[in-house]
């Protein structure tokens, strides 16, 4: 098996190398870079929300923690994450797109002033290094398990791949290899399902469905010994984290800004959630699954074990083949929307003229890739940086943003920075402490107030002393 992974490997990134190239080409300026000049079909626009959105930590690291706590720990992924895109084609993507920016930071320049859009991308970027680093750590792990390479070697090899596939024509590559990426893991994601099904079936994938159904058990799947208020409580704090967490994030907003137009942007959102919360039921099946499979404790990657005992060496390198391909899509949407604000918001004030918006890209992608890197040759529990990352962004900018984009009073820039410093203060308490309370929806909550209560004290001191 250790042969066929290799050459699929080798295979896999020839043509996403070729895809990449494919997608230099069109490189002309930032707007090709950046958002592949507004010019993306709906098939584009839908294949690479879904395949950003689908990464290793739907396949590996949210099926472990739902094999072990049971389908309330699917509240962050999938759900969450895929109602995430059903909530933003009904009420962001249209809006968004029509104010045709390049990055998020953008939109926190032009409502609330230039150091709104500064603060979001210094709040930002600890996050989607967080983010990558999960995938890194995830993937690492993949390797290890089935070639044996090191984990320090496999992190540093991914990311580097995943970087050089950016580099080369970002937006534009990474559409037209997440289109390839999105095939490779269903093809994988089925054949895995498929193998497991037909051998809980002693050969049969029908006669495996029906023993599946009438094994299965309720209390299993939702731990009812459990407290069910609490149960309840964390589920919803949980959901809202990923429903609503990943709105304002730039990998989501750069997926709306490149579609050709906004309605292709509003569909591509819902095709791909509904698409989300469907194929993404599979990892979800299979970790309840694998309590009656493999009933052994302290299992972890347990899709990786169903893999290895219960499919075919063949369908077992497709799987594989479908986690890296999970991987490498969002890696490179990360990197770019990473490095895209920082270089095109940051770093273009203040670089020498000759320096192209394009070569600032590519030197902050280096730069987040090494930092990606650190995080994660030292990274510890994956689950809690996937939720992390999630958190953030709902606690400091999912205010703003929704503000921005519906209120109709008047923008007061000091209000924004208060209520993205409120909602980061919050945030940062669940960082270091371990509660009960759902410190990322308080600290969404207080975020509005505060910006409110900012916004009115600020309108009085001006009606009381006009500032001219």
């Amino acid at each position: 098996m250790e042969t066929y992974l290799l050459i699929a490997l080798l295979i896999y990134i020839i043509i996403m190398l070729v895809a990449s190239l494919i997608g230099r080409k069109k490189v002309k300026n930032e707007y090709d870079f950046l958002v592949a000049g507004r010019r993306l079909s709906l098939p584009f626009s839908c294949a690479t929300l879904f395949a950003t959105w689908f990464g290793a930590g739907t396949l590996l690291t949210a099926t472990d923690q739902i094999r072990a706590e049971g389908l309330m720990a699917a509240a962050l992924e999938p759900y969450g994450a895929g109602f995430c895109l059903i909530i933003a084609g009904l009420f962001f993507a249209k809006p968004l797109w029509e104010m045709r920016l390049l990055t998020v930071a953008d939109f926190f320049r032009i409502k609330f002033g230039p150091r709104a859009e500064e603060l979001s991308i210094f709040l930002t970027t600890p996050g989607y290094i967080a983010w990558i680093a999960v995938q890194l750590m995830a993937s690492a792990e993949v390797l290890h398990i089935f070639l044996g390479w090191p984990l320090e070697f496999n992190i540093i090899l991914v990311a580097l791949i995943a970087m050089v596939f950016t580099l080369l024509g970002g937006m534009w590559s990474i559409a037209i290899t997440d289109l390839i990426q999105m095939l490779v893991i269903l093809v994988g994601l089925i054949a895995i399902f498929y193998g497991v099904i037909s051998f809980w079936g002693q050969g049969s994938f029908v006669q495996g469905i029906a023993s599946a159904t009438s094994d299965m058990r309720l209390s299993d799947m939702i731990n009812l010994e459990k407290n069910r208020l609490v149960q309840l409580c964390s589920f919803i704090n949980v959901f809202l984290i990923a429903a609503l967490g990943n709105i304002p994030g730039q990998d989501f907003t750069q997926r709306i800004f490149s579609a050709r137009s906004s309605c292709i942007a509003q569909k591509a959102c819902l095709m791909a959630g509904i698409f989300y919360v469907l194929i993404g039921s599979l990892p979800v099946f299979l970790g309840i699954a694998s309590r009656y499979l493999v009933p052994e404790e302290s299992q972890s990657f347990i899709l990786l074990s169903l893999a290895q005992q219960f499919v075919s060496p063949a369908f077992a390198v497709l799987f594989v083949m479908a986690i890296l391909a999970a991987v490498f899509s969002t890696l490179d949407s990360s990197m770019l929307a990473t490095a895209g604000p920082l270089a095109h918001n940051v770093l273009k004030k203040y670089a020498p003229r000759h320096f192209s918006t394009i070569r600032l890209c590519q030197i902050s992608i280096v730069g987040v890739t090494f930092l990606s890197i650190i995080v994660a040759l030292n990274g510890s529990h994956i689950y809690a940086m996937l939720e992390a990352s999630y958190s953030c962004s709902l606690s400091i900018f999912f205010a703003p943003l929704t503000i921005g984009l519906f209120s109709k009073d008047k923008y007061v820039p000091h209000a924004a920075i208060t209520s993205m410093l409120v909602g980061a203060g919050i945030w940062s308490i669940d960082l270091f402490t371990s509660t009960a309370f759902p410190l990322p929806v308080i600290a969404a909550i207080m975020s509005f107030l505060s910006y409110y209560i900012c916004s009115y004290i600020i309108m009085k001191i001006r009606y009381i002393i006009p500032i001219r």
